[in-house]
């Protein structure tokens, strides 16, 4: 992150992030948003889609939900799934081993 945007250095931010995502923040803050999105009826679920992607593990199986990929050759990754009502707003993210 460039230091003239003022939010710290990087190793900073991605420390910030690590400690957010082990404490649950982004959890909880997806449930706030989606609670108020359901008061204010405006989560769509007439349909809903799901979709995954695998995406390479560049630091190796030592990595929690790291696992070898059934497409790749076995190279270890994760996966990437995510849950959309009908107008695309995310309702779950997950991450699960390339396996």
């Amino acid at each position: 992150m460039p230091q003239e945007l003022g939010f710290g250095s990087g190793p900073t931010c991605w420390r910030r992030l690590a400690e957010w995502q082990q404490v649950g923040v982004w959890e909880d803050l997806q449930q706030v948003l989606l609670d108020q999105l359901r008061a204010a009826d405006r989560l769509d679920f007439s349909r809903a889609t799901v979709d995954a992607s695998h995406v390479q593990a560049k630091r190796g199986r030592s990595r929690p939900k790291v696992g070898p990929s059934p497409v790749d050759r076995r190279r270890p990754g994760s996966k990437h799934h995510v849950l959309t009502d009908g107008g695309g707003i995310p309702l779950r993210v997950s991450l699960t081993g390339g396996h």
